[in-house]
């Protein structure tokens, strides 16, 4: 939980009072003034789990929380959409990984036997038929014991869940009290144990704290990673989509700086995400070192997973445009990528707005014998005997079209429009002024 915000952490204890309750992987070989030292945090562990847990359920519906360390997983009607047990292990523990998170994964056929195996770090499935003999090696520590149980296990020699097995139930119970055989069966599956559902929060939001305070957008953006991949399994566990979402980031002197990210279409995709928001950081100059990262999406909306169809009905050209849109407007600023709209005017030059970019717009009125490349101003072109030339001679293929319009406003024109053909095969869109001053002026190129 505290090694998410570095790519390369320190060594690392979490201590609650004077006890060790954790430790990283470095810290056995850390020589003892570089070790850090972090205070136990049981709100930071309730929004670890709940953040694990909501991700997860991508994998299945039925998941609990077995605080302080558990997540619990119902994963036997989801073995054959992941491709098996061993696919869906791969998957979660890779996943968890990507959230940054180091992760014990046990399966048993009993969620308190799971959740004591992975406790004792024995990772791996078991089966009923020896689930027992996995259990009995595993403390009797592991178990809910209040301390006079404990302390009568511990004098009359119990260490193991496979010492308390071997003793009669009768004395076992006289000695310690019915609750402690309720537990074993419940390991062993021979009692039901249920647990409440976890239920989804209706909106998503997570932060990593950074080891030491960033000052450049790189480490921003490896911890953004980490967030995005919390934000995209949460998206497909609630199949549904966003169309932005907050990025926040928190100084530690000065007020936290909001970066808000919009997208072209609603999506789930991490990578898409990840595209645009890298595109944001690269423009971002940091007001001040940052201390945490925080991502947030208020607004979930339905989102149909993708199938694959035989034929193609022109939706991946249309994600490929959207996604081509959004990583313009991230890399360019929303004020420089726009879209245009047609306008009813005979003057090229009036004919078109611009438009909010995505938008379905009818360009009949642009499109046809007219080009979309229009040049501002028209280019004027040399003569040779009264011909146009652009490079060479051009070849007259259409026309005249003539314009005479905008006496009104003053920017009245007085034209004969051409369709030409360059040296190269151009199409030229040309006019001849039919005013005083004449001449030949380029105004625009078709496609």
């Amino acid at each position: 939980m505290f090694l998410r915000g570095s790519a390369s952490p320190e060594a690392l204890a979490v201590a609650a009072g004077r006890h060790v309750l954790a430790a990283s992987e470095a810290t056995a070989q850390a020589v003892a003034p570089r070790l850090v030292l972090k205070a136990r945090s049981e709100t930071a562990e309730r929004a670890a789990l709940q953040e694990i847990a909501a991700w997860a359920g991508q994998f299945t519906p039925q998941i609990s929380l077995d605080a302080p360390d558990a997540v619990l997983l119902e994963v036997a009607a989801s073995l054959r959409l992941f491709g098996g047990l061993a696919a869906l292990l791969r998957r979660l523990e890779s996943g968890l990984a990507e959230l940054g998170f180091r992760a014990v994964i046990a399966g048993a056929p009993a969620p308190l036997a799971a959740a004591l195996l992975a406790r004792a770090g024995r990772s791996g499935c078991v089966g009923a038929g020896e689930l027992a003999a996995a259990l009995a090696p595993l403390p009797a520590a592991l178990l809910e014991l209040d301390g006079d149980v404990a302390e009568t296990l511990a004098a009359i020699g119990v260490a193991t869940l496979g010492d308390c097995f071997r003793l009669p139930r009768a004395g076992l119970a006289r000695r310690c009290g019915p609750g402690l055989l309720r537990q074993l069966d419940r390991a062993l599956g021979r009692a039901p144990d249920p647990r409440p559902w976890f239920a989804a929060p209706a909106s998503f939001a997570a932060r990593i704290e950074f080891d030491w305070p960033a000052e450049s957008t790189e480490p921003l953006l490896f911890v953004a990673r980490r967030l995005l991949a919390g934000l995209a399994g949460f998206l497909a566990a609630r199949h549904g989509g966003v169309e932005r979402f907050d990025l926040v980031l928190e100084h530690e002197a000065r007020a936290a700086t909001q970066l808000v990210v919009e997208l072209a279409s609603r999506g789930r995709d991490e990578r898409r995400f990840l595209d645009v928001l890298r595109e944001r950081l690269a423009r971002l100059a940091l007001a001040a070192p940052v201390v945490a990262l925080g991502l947030a999406a208020g607004e979930i909306r339905d989102l149909a997973g993708v199938s694959r169809d035989l034929f193609d009905d022109g939706r991946r050209s249309r994600e490929a445009c959207a996604r081509l849109l959004e990583n313009l407007r991230a890399r360019l600023g929303d004020d420089l990528v726009s879209g245009v709209r047609a306008v009813p005017a005979h003057r090229p030059e009036f004919a078109w707005a611009s438009a909010e970019p995505g938008l379905k717009q009818k360009l009949e009125g642009l499109c046809g014998s007219r080009p979309l490349w229009l040049l501002e101003p028209p280019q004027a072109l040399p003569e040779r005997d009264g011909e146009p030339r652009w490079d060479g001679p051009v070849a007259l293929l259409a026309g005249p079209e003539r314009i005479e319009s905008g006496w009104w406003d003053g920017k009245d024109c007085c034209r004969d429009y051409y369709v030409g053909s360059g040296p190269q095969r151009e199409l030229l869109w040309l006019f001849r002024e039919r005013r005083a001053a004449g001449g030949w002026f380029l105004h625009g190129l078709f496609a």
